[in-house]
């Protein structure tokens, strides 16, 4: 069980969201929004802030919107990862982002941008629904080729 934490706000005169490049396996290189894994004991918006503070140097209010559950196969048959995730919106927002983590880096991007990059998760859609409608839990299987993973 694992949180995915949307952050927007206004950077340098347009709205932007905050993404993630993972520089780590699975999916290392793809493009999307911060995640992590809730632990022993932990709520889900305790975990939404304590991955926030590790992963950006930010701090922020959330509230949970939904959940994303993924099935991810490779080739169309192997299933490689079952991940359910609780979609986080982020209020109040406040720091100085850390653009380097372990694991990965942050930065600021407009939908657009994001989108325009080449290794992006196709999840994109589906998780932007649940933060956007009234839909709470979205189910999907992605399957991604073995020269693009």
């Amino acid at each position: 069980m694992a949180v995915m934490l949307f952050l927007q706000q206004e950077v340098d005169g347009a709205q932007k969201l905050l993404i993630q490049q993972r520089l780590k396996n699975p999916h290392y290189g793809f493009y999307g929004f911060p995640t992590g894994k809730v632990r022993w004991g932990e709520t889900v918006p305790q975990a939404a802030q304590r991955e926030l503070m590790e992963e950006t140097g930010l701090t922020a209010d959330f509230t949970v919107k939904g959940a994303y559950h993924e099935h991810t196969l490779l080739d169309d048959d192997e299933l490689i990862e079952d991940k359910l995730f609780f979609i986080c919106k982020a209020d109040n927002i406040s720091g100085v982002l850390h653009e380097v983590f372990e694991g990965g880096r942050n930065q600021w991007l407009t939908y657009d941008e994001f989108i325009a990059k080449d290794k992006h998760f196709k999840s994109v859609e589906s998780e932007l629904a649940v933060l956007n409608t009234d839909t709470w839990l979205i189910e999907k299987t992605i399957t991604y080729e073995s020269d693009k993973f």
